[in-house]
């Protein structure tokens, strides 16, 4: 639930949750996985984490953005702040775009790739959640977005119009999500393709062999 603390009281955080600060967080579908070890035995529906797939492994959780620390919000935050389901992603991507209102989008070195951030923390990931955004840059790289987003900082991409492109993505990929084992997302490559995000495979057409890369974050944890 806290992914980040301060030192201040428990008391004084819960006092700062609110409708305005939800944000959405990007997650993989190993966070299932502590979230089922953490609640063997407990069935409290009310007690657990809200959670919408977004594409592969890759799933849209939701917390309270306080300085210094992420609270997760879960099922029971939805009746205490009367909000109703359908309505929170709408209010965290508000919320987040008020919190970071410019995507930043830079070159990596002389590569054929871009990256995008932001100006929250640990929040870059929540790019991928901003279609009109995508949208725009379609139009401007000459074929489809290629993305990858190896963890929660790192937001790269390229575009089907260039080979080495792709090949360096996934490349840099691999790199950083050894570099960062605790913020790991997924090596999948992503396609931004009828306005949502697909998982990304080029065949022989392509003459490019997508290799995909098969990694246990605790052995990622041990290097």
């Amino acid at each position: 639930m806290f992914e980040k603390m301060d030192g201040r009281s428990a008391a004084n955080m819960f006092d700062n949750l609110d409708i305005k600060s939800i944000v959405p967080r990007i997650k993989s579908t190993n966070y299932l996985n502590l979230i089922n070890q953490a609640n063997i035995g407990n069935v409290n529906r009310a007690s657990l984490p809200i959670i919408e797939p977004l594409v592969g492994s890759l799933i849209v959780t939701y917390a309270f953005d306080i300085p210094g620390i992420f609270i997760g919000f879960m099922e029971i935050h939805l009746e205490m702040l009367k909000i109703k389901r359908e309505d929170l992603r709408s209010i965290a991507l508000q919320n987040l775009k008020r919190k970071s209102p410019e995507i930043i989008c830079e070159k990596v070195l002389d590569m054929p790739t871009r990256c995008v951030r932001t100006d929250g923390r640990n929040l870059n990931a929540c790019t991928l959640l901003a279609p009109g955004f995508w949208n725009s840059l379609e139009r401007e790289m000459g074929g489809e977005i290629v993305l990858a987003v190896p963890e929660r900082d790192t937001v790269i991409f390229t575009s089907t119009a260039t080979i080495q492109g792709i090949q360096m993505l996934n490349e840099l990929a691999f790199i950083t999500a050894f570099d960062e084992p605790e913020q790991f997302l997924t090596l999948d490559l992503l396609v931004w393709r009828n306005q949502k995000w697909n998982l990304f495979e080029y065949d022989n057409m392509g003459n490019y062999e997508y290799t995909k890369y098969f990694i246990n974050v605790e052995q990622m944890s041990r290097t």
